[in-house]
């Protein structure tokens, strides 16, 4: 299989690596500051690389992508929460400059999937909200991380309609699980238990058989949607579930399957518990 870069080594993206590892995915982790024990304990002796290098740095983007030949970018690299308004000149700079050096290097190499994480945090809960909020619902409420949580999520739109590179935009909750919580996250570190991390059915985010995060979704819009609290395994197993949430399919795609592959059979009304190619498990109400 192929080659992902991540930007950022992790809750999400080693729970990520922890799959596609099994897979047989080549993984390298972009990060300004990886903490190597933590990568070994969530990884082991794995096939990934460690680039320690900073997202505002455009060049070395572009480099990493060139040394790996990486097909994948997974984005989830950035400031969390009450960390982007300790300095809004540093906040923003790592998250929507990052974002936007991210898109670059991905068009300035040919990368064909550009894989994003985003946040329920892009809503305007100061609006009254409908049950279940969706997709579509307003964003941007005046909080600096919600905000550029928001340019980034618009930025990458332009760069995927001029450039026309496959990109999928995911917004959890508070996504739980073994981490190191440097970026900021105050739900994620409020639990050291989640639920299996499964190993999934092999289709992942990256190009490949099965077509990756939803695949046949192609190039020409933006599949985007939103889950619940996703609840990622760490090593050593948990027995907790996810709390119930939203997974909607992306808009006018006709694509059966959700935003990671949830087999929803396009109902999202019935609940239970789904799991797709990731291996997260999401109550839907």
């Amino acid at each position: 299989m192929g080659t992902t870069l991540i930007t950022g080594a992790g809750l999400v993206g080693t729970s990520f690596g922890q799959v596609a590892l099994k897979r047989g995915e080549k993984l390298v982790y972009f990060d300004p500051q990886p903490r190597r024990d933590f990568l070994e304990m969530k990884l082991g002796k794995g096939n990934f690389e460690v680039v320690q290098k900073d997202v505002r740095d455009l060049p070395a983007i572009i480099q990493a992508i060139k040394d790996f030949k990486a097909e994948t970018v997974l984005h989830t690299a950035g400031l969390i929460g009450p960390r982007v308004a300790e300095s809004l000149y540093t906040g923003f700079n790592i998250n929507v400059v990052g974002t936007m050096n991210v898109a670059e290097a991905v068009r300035l190499t040919g990368v064909k999937r550009l894989v994003h994480i985003s946040t329920f945090g892009v809503y305007d809960w100061r609006r009254a909200a409908p049950e279940p909020v969706d997709e579509d619902f307003h964003r941007g409420s005046g909080v600096p991380y919600g905000n550029s949580k928001v340019a980034k999520e618009l930025l990458l739109e332009s760069y995927r309609n001029i450039h026309k590179f496959e990109l999928i935009v995911i917004r959890p909750a508070n996504v739980y699980g073994l981490g190191h919580f440097w970026s900021g996250s105050g739900g994620g570190a409020g639990s050291g238990q989640g639920t299996g991390l499964g190993e999934g059915d092999g289709s992942g985010i990256g190009p490949g058989e099965g077509g990756g995060i939803g695949g046949g979704y192609g190039g020409q819009f933006l599949a985007q949607g939103q889950v619940g609290n996703l609840v990622l395994d760490h090593p050593a197993g948990g027995g907790g579930r996810p709390a119930p949430g939203l997974l909607r399919e992306g808009a006018d795609h006709g694509v059966e399957g959700g935003l990671l592959g949830f087999q929803v059979g396009g109902d999202l009304g019935g609940g239970g518990v789904q799991e797709g190619p990731l291996g997260f498990e999401v109550n839907l109400r």
